[in-house]
């Protein structure tokens, strides 16, 4: 069985295991120092954060290693060069890497898979209180998924789901705004391509276990937040498909613009 996402593993509660963290980044350094491995490009253009957390191999404690999904780290840069966002992805050289070994690094452990005891010291955490330092709470974070193709019986008939989770726990109202802009504007863009929008799919990418998905951590930090995960399909059509790539970046803008 093809291992899965945060958001088709997040109702699982695996047994939790003693975490073990990177050695902390010396928090006295600059922000780019701190982060290491992960290349962080801010912009001003607006107040939104793209993440792509899974383009490479990671650890996750009491699972098996999570595969990269593929695509995402080139969809965040591209969503983000859209939209005039920031964001954050795994290295060059981490990416070349996992790619020659087909296994994560030791050091490397999933930043949508967290303790809160790690937070303090993840780098990717660290990206998400510069952005809202920055930007004020009023900014957006979008955290883009690679899920599996609609598989009968196994998932949901969709190629993007919109991850609400967090939000929906934190504040209600502002979750069914953001998920009634986001299905509005996906859907008029995809109305055509036979790509599905589902806006409340079974799984939300929110852990129940303890454990942190990117989206619970910057919803903790006051953010409006969304995962959004993306068929192989449909990052594969989106990866050669420059038109349909730039109106979806655009349809993501309209989208958040009322909420950062």
């Amino acid at each position: 069985m093809e291992r899965t996402s945060t958001s088709e593993a997040d109702s699982l509660d695996p047994p939790q295991q003693d975490s073990i963290p990177n050695p902390p980044p010396d928090r006295t350094l600059p922000l780019k120092e701190r982060c290491g491995r992960v290349v962080f490009i801010p912009q001003i253009g607006m107040a939104v954060l793209f993440t792509a957390p899974h383009g490479v191999w990671l650890h996750r404690d009491g699972q098996e290693d999570h595969k990269p999904e593929d695509y995402t780290t080139f969809l965040a840069k591209e969503m983000a060069g859209i939209t005039g966002g920031s964001v954050a992805t795994w290295s060059p050289e981490e990416i070349k890497k996992t790619k020659a070994t087909g296994q994560p690094d030791p050091e490397n452990r999933d930043p949508a898979y967290l303790h809160p005891a790690e937070l303090q010291d993840d780098p990717w955490n660290l990206i998400l209180e510069d952005h809202v330092q920055r930007c004020g709470v009023r900014c957006v974070h979008l955290d883009i998924h690679g899920r599996r193709d609609y598989i009968p019986d196994v998932n949901d008939k969709s190629d993007c789901d919109i991850g609400l989770g967090a939000m929906f726990a934190s504040d209600s109202t502002r979750a069914k705004q953001l998920k009634t802009a986001l299905h509005k504007a996906l859907s008029r863009v995809l109305a055509t391509t036979g790509y599905v929008v589902n806006s409340h799919p079974a799984l939300q990418g929110r852990w129940s276990n303890g454990r942190l998905t990117l989206t619970q951590q910057s919803v903790s930090k006051g953010m409006t937040s969304v995962q959004l995960e993306l068929s192989l399909s449909l990052r594969k059509e989106l990866n050669k498909n420059r038109d349909l790539r730039r109106r979806f970046g655009a349809a993501i803008k309209a989208a958040v613009k009322g909420f950062c």
